[in-house]
């Protein structure tokens, strides 16, 4: 599938349109791209007139780039888009980081004309990781490696922040708290609730709103021993605990505890505590420059061999080869 997008339309009625571009790169996030673009063109449609005028923008000469998944999108190369965007949407994804250098002095571009500047998830990550941002929000899929890189403490686990004309957010559906009130800014709050009512939001989450910082704060689990349980095995990823340590501290057998998971979780302890490590080691193979070994020992593998043999068991394809390949 192609989306195909125009760089110009018709003018606002008496007004000049603002120009809003999204920036993406290879293995972009289509979820951040299709919030921004859709949030944009319902404004438009609702307000009879182009308030907005939509330009999707690659940060190399590609003219068709893959999401992550595979979905194509046609593109304009920055270089065939010299123009100075109103609005700039950095979405995150697998390359954002790596094309830093030359998306970053378009982001100062836009600000230093009084434009707003948005870097989502991977790409406000990007900014935080090479000191152009002081602090920025980022989604908890990243915050292990700022972990590692000794920033955590800059990492911000609200769904945005916003610092005068920058915005950093967590990205994914959040992209829409994130949208909504600029179209509220930049045109009427009338117009941003009634996209808001077209996308079937029944309500905006404010800046500062906390990302659920593991499955420990999902509020489907039971209160209880599981909640204390997860929130152990959380704290403890470098040097994980056995089932029955765990299940001491929450005061219950370790046949109890392995019934608790069985129920609502549908694994036992022992496989979700890996799994979890799992998932940490996933996102420093994929973000991070430490080595496998190093990985392993911080996700609690006592051995780079069992943990490349685990995590091919777990994503079918051993780290060395995500690595490698970006997968």
């Amino acid at each position: 599938m192609t989306l195909k997008t125009s760089a110009s339309g018709p003018e606002a009625r008496g007004q000049k349109p603002r120009l809003v571009e999204i920036l993406l790169a290879r293995g972009f996030v289509a979820t951040e791209l299709a919030i921004a673009f859709d949030s944009f063109r319902i404004a438009n449609r609702l307000a009879g007139q182009c308030l907005f005028r939509l330009r999707i923008v690659s940060v190399d000469a590609s003219r068709v780039l893959p999401s992550l998944g595979g979905i194509e999108v046609a593109v304009v190369p920055m270089a065939a888009a010299p123009d100075v965007a109103d609005v700039l949407i950095v979405t995150g994804g697998a390359a954002i980081a790596e094309a830093l250098s030359a998306f970053l002095p378009r982001l100062q571009r836009v600000r230093n004309a009084g434009g707003i500047a948005i870097a989502l998830s991977d790409a406000a990550q990007a900014l935080l990781s090479a000191g152009a941002a002081e602090t920025a929000a980022i989604h908890w899929e990243g915050r292990p490696i700022l972990e590692e890189a000794g920033l955590a403490e800059r990492g911000v686990n609200s769904i945005y922040t916003r610092a005068g004309n920058l915005v950093t957010g967590a990205g994914m559906a959040a992209t829409a708290d994130v949208v909504l009130p600029l179209i509220g800014e930049l045109a009427t709050p009338a117009l941003m609730r009634e996209v808001g009512r077209v996308l079937l939001l029944d309500r905006l989450r404010i800046a500062h709103t906390e990302q659920p910082k593991g499955a420990s704060a999902l509020a489907s689990l039971p209160d209880g021993p599981l909640r204390r349980a997860l929130q152990i095995m959380e704290g403890a990823l470098e040097n994980p605990l056995s089932t029955a340590v765990i299940a001491k501290a929450v005061n219950l057998s370790t046949r109890q505890l392995e019934r608790l998971f069985t129920r609502h979780l549908e694994k036992s302890p022992q496989t979700y505590y890996r799994d979890l490590r799992l998932h940490r080691a996933r996102t420093l193979v994929e973000g991070s420059p430490m080595s496998l070994t190093e990985i392993a020992l911080s996700c609690g593998f006592e051995t780079p061999s069992y943990f490349s043999r685990v995590f091919k068991q777990r994503y079918g394809v051993t780290p060395y080869a995500v690595r490698a390949s970006g997968l």
